[in-house]
């Protein structure tokens, strides 16, 4: 099978640059593992798929979707549990209205153009009593130059729409430890120290097929360079809280959301930005 190059949507695991971003990224998979025990969940953008097997690991049964074939495909190889299914989304069946205690969706709704009916999708597929999990970059700490990004929330704004949907939302900030902020730091000099290269501003006129492909040749040498300078021990999910504390000052915003309110289920069209 070949292998997955890095397009920058979505993280290869197993590449050391991106060690730091899969440790940060597993944080909200080891909270909701600790507390699907035996239940029936869903995955909404599972990316190559190391997440989701987590939440195999003490759940009854989990179905992940994507709908990136390559992500699938990698997912697919890499990742075999009897109660795991990989699914790509728009190609197989709908999962079923009202049949999942709890859904996931991380790092997905800021390459959403459409957020509200994103939102009822998520919510049509929980039962009554379900959680949803969701997290998306704190638009207040991100650098701000993904270009997958179609829009990232502040929390009060993220807190505010998701009230639309479900009658119970509480939103937390996973923050990382003080190894991590540096590693931060130095990701961000290094994103800076190459966007001056572009001091005239070319980038915001330049067509999107051209930056898909300079993303993630810059995405690369920037984790690059924020790791070459460090002697420090790998950073772990078990580095980062979560947590009510300091949202504002979080790197990631992760919502807890419970009674999904009325809404109607047709068919919704892919809603991400391609």
């Amino acid at each position: 099978m070949r292998t997955n190059p890095f397009s920058g949507e979505f993280l290869v695991p197993g590449d050391p640059r991106f060690a730091v971003d899969i440790a940060q990224h597993l944080v909200p998979y080891y909270f909701c593992a600790n507390r699907g025990q035996g239940l029936r969940l869903l995955e909404i953008g599972c990316g190559a798929g190391y997440g989701a097997h987590h939440l195999a690991q003490q759940a009854g049964e989990v179905h992940a979707y994507d709908r990136n074939p390559n992500a699938i495909s990698w997912a697919g190889a890499h990742y075999k549990k009897n109660n795991l299914i990989f699914l790509l989304e728009g190609a197989d069946p709908e999962p079923e209205p009202e049949s999942y205690d709890c859904v996931c969706s991380f790092q997905v709704l800021e390459h959403v153009s459409q957020p509200r009916p994103f939102l009822d999708r998520l919510a049509s597929f929980l039962s009554p009593e379900g959680t949803l999990y969701l997290t998306t970059p704190n638009r207040l700490t991100s650098a701000g130059e993904n270009i997958y990004h179609v829009h990232e929330y502040e929390p009060q704004e993220l807190a505010e729409l998701l009230r639309g949907h479900f009658s119970g939302v509480t939103v937390l900030g996973i923050t990382g430890d003080s190894r991590y902020r540096a590693y931060q730091e130095r990701r961000h000099l290094a994103m800076r120290r190459f966007l001056r290269l572009d001091f005239l501003g070319l980038r915001r006129f330049t067509p999107r097929w051209v930056l898909k492909r300079l993303f993630p040749v810059l995405a690369l040498a920037v984790r690059g360079r924020a790791n070459e300078s460090s002697t420090a021990p790998p950073i772990e999910p078990g580095d980062f809280k979560v947590g009510p504390e300091m949202v504002d000052a979080s790197d990631d915003l992760f919502a807890i959301c419970t009674g999904p309110m009325g809404y109607s289920r047709p068919h919704f069209p892919s809603t991400i930005q391609s």
